[in-house]
């Protein structure tokens, strides 16, 4: 219920159009869902290992790997690829500009995608 709760409170935040409920949002998906990768996934993975050494090594690896993969896979593709569907909206009707509520909904839903 937590990751289900979590998912439906990120997208109330990225998809709500005030401050104020945007923030409100936020604070309830870090409430809700925020706990779920360090109270329960890494102990659960760290039990695997036979010894404090493997374990070690098998947490810093698994941590290495989930900041090197977010700073790849995070805000850069997020862009690259809002930057594209712009792009791809932009050369297919010169006539039609995006509003800027328009290129927001987008990128929220590139973000929510990703």
């Amino acid at each position: 219920t937590s990751v289900i709760g979590g998912t439906i409170f990120y997208a109330l935040f990225l998809f709500s159009n005030a401050y104020h409920s945007a923030v409100f949002w936020y604070s309830m998906f870090h409430l809700w869902g925020g706990w779920t990768p360090a109270a329960t996934l890494r102990p659960i993975c760290a039990k695997l290992a036979q010894n404090a050494s493997e374990r070690a090594q098998i947490v810093a690896a698994w941590i290495l790997l989930e900041k090197s993969s977010s700073a790849i896979f995070g805000a850069p593709l997020v862009g690259f690829l809002t930057k594209r569907l712009f792009d791809a909206t932009n050369n297919a009707s010169d006539e039609v500009a995006l509003s800027n509520r328009e290129k927001a909904d987008a990128l929220a839903f590139n973000l929510f995608v990703l």
